[in-house]
């Protein structure tokens, strides 16, 4: 009798773990957004493209622009779509710190850790 119940026992805990295989685990992953750099040559060279006389990035080349940052996560298949991680703007510098830090929940399985693992970063 103990054999049979060692068995059912041992069926159940496989039927479990496939089903958590197939939801996934319930993890985060901590996105940190530090500083930026190399502004203002970005901004000189989108006045070059712009003609190099264009009054509107004039202001811009002297005090910095106004800068932020959007980035987005590959999601794998079981995830609808991770959300876009925006950090708030900084006034004119050619050197924000934004000291920017935000959570993440997903869902790993498998796909999602090839999807992550495989990304060019």
């Amino acid at each position: 009798a103990s054999t049979a119940g060692q068995v059912a026992s041992d069926i159940l805990s496989a039927q479990e773990q496939q089903q958590q295989q197939k939801q996934g685990l319930s993890a985060e992953i901590c996105v940190e957004i530090i500083r930026a750099c190399g502004l203002q040559a970005a901004v000189i060279e989108a006045e070059r493209c712009l003609g190099g006389s264009s009054s509107l990035l004039g202001r811009a080349r002297h005090l910095g622009p106004h800068p932020y940052v959007t980035m987005e996560l590959p999601a794998s298949s079981s995830d609808k779509r991770l959300p876009t991680i925006k950090t708030p703007f900084q006034a004119q510098t050619f050197c924000p710190q934004f000291h920017y830090k935000q959570l993440i929940p997903l869902k790993l399985d498998g796909s999602t850790v090839t999807t992550l693992a495989t990304q060019d970063c």
